[in-house]
């Protein structure tokens, strides 16, 4: 009686902004076997009823369902044929789990009674943050044997942070490098297997599972504030020194002092007011330097769109971001652990 009056209270809350059936199903797998490990006893069937729940899931997915209390109503009612075996659950326990789950995975609170979910949205992160790597550095994967050798000029590396900066980066370049920093390497290059090497991972990423989308440089709000870009963010954010002198030199020798100037005036600008913005979505640097001087000449202060305040925080924060884990200082791809200033300083 009880599974009737929960999947009641679920009826008309929608999954369809779940878009990725093979993600979200690897993730109820993963969920529920942590799950029933953790909470009850490691054994061979945890591992059934994760891959079980995974198999309904995308099925009924594909078949069109999009009510998670229905979705809920057909798991149990699968798993009332399937055999528990020595399970410590039941099929409508599993179910409720599962509902649980997928209300974490689409970004939404739980209740109190759902208990502790903070170590499935570890497990939500990390096959995000795999499934983005992956696809786009394997999509990419010509790019990523060729920085290899380019980047192993440190001068190429300046050359890059500048373009950053500029707004003249290509985003699969950056997706590149970031996975690079973040220590993926090739592992197989006949079949371009790729694998994460803890050891040469950035200091302090080791067990974050974050990766921005394409749009996380674009001037675009709605479209480049995704859960996962904000928190890449303010997670990088974190790395940067309290004085932030040794960066900001760092980018006034990549684009100018003046250059520099206006994207940290941009950055830390709170006008949404496209038409007084002094720069548009389309200015290059050289413009905005022009701008800049212009607007000193006049007295006036920089004025710009929340869009471009955050597209040029967020380059100035990259390539901080970047100097700080030895992109410039350390070999690349680096074949050892590099340890930023700061924190070598801290661990004296």
């Amino acid at each position: 009686m009880q599974r009737w009056k929960y999947s009641a209270t679920l009826s008309g809350i929608e999954i369809s902004s779940l878009s990725r059936y093979t993600d979200d199903g690897i993730y109820l797998k993963a969920s529920v076997q942590y799950w029933l490990d953790t909470e009850y006893y490691q054994q061979e069937i945890n591992a059934k009823l994760g891959r079980e729940v995974e198999r309904i899931y995308i099925r009924r997915r594909m078949d069109g369902i999009i009510d998670l209390g229905e979705m809920l109503m057909d798991i149990g009612t699968s798993l009332e044929s399937f055999d528990m075996e020595d399970a410590f659950v039941n099929g409508w326990d599993v179910a409720n789990k599962v509902s649980d789950l997928l209300i974490l995975r689409m970004g939404k609170e739980n209740s109190p009674c759902s208990g502790n979910m903070t170590p499935f949205k570890q497990i939500s992160d990390k096959i995000d943050f795999e499934s983005v790597v992956l696809s786009n550095i394997i999509r990419n994967k010509a790019t990523m044997s060729k920085f290899a050798l380019i980047f192993s000029s440190t001068f190429k590396r300046f050359g890059f942070l500048r373009d950053i900066l500029e707004g003249e980066a290509v985003w699969s370049d950056v997706e590149v490098i970031l996975a690079t920093m973040l220590g993926y390497r090739v592992a197989n290059k006949l079949e371009f297997e790729l694998v994460r090497n803890q050891t040469l991972c950035a200091y302090g990423w080791e067990n974050v599972y974050l990766f921005p989308d394409a749009a996380f440089l674009m001037e675009d709000i709605k479209s480049s504030n995704s859960e996962m870009n904000k928190r890449f963010e303010s997670r990088m954010a974190v790395d940067i020194p309290e004085d932030e002198g040794s960066t900001d030199v760092l980018c006034e020798s990549l684009v100018g002092l003046e250059t520099y100037a206006l994207m940290k005036a941009i950055s830390s600008s709170s006008s949404t007011d496209t038409t007084t913005a002094t720069t548009t979505a389309t200015t290059t640097a050289a413009a905005a330097a022009a701008t800049s001087i212009l607007n000193e000449r006049e007295g006036n202060e920089v004025d710009a769109s929340e869009e471009e305040a955050q597209a040029a925080r967020r380059r100035v924060l990259l390539v901080k971001w970047l100097y700080v884990h030895g992109f410039v200082d350390a070999d690349f791809p680096a074949t050892t652990k590099f340890i930023p200033a700061e924190t070598a300083k801290n661990l004296l």
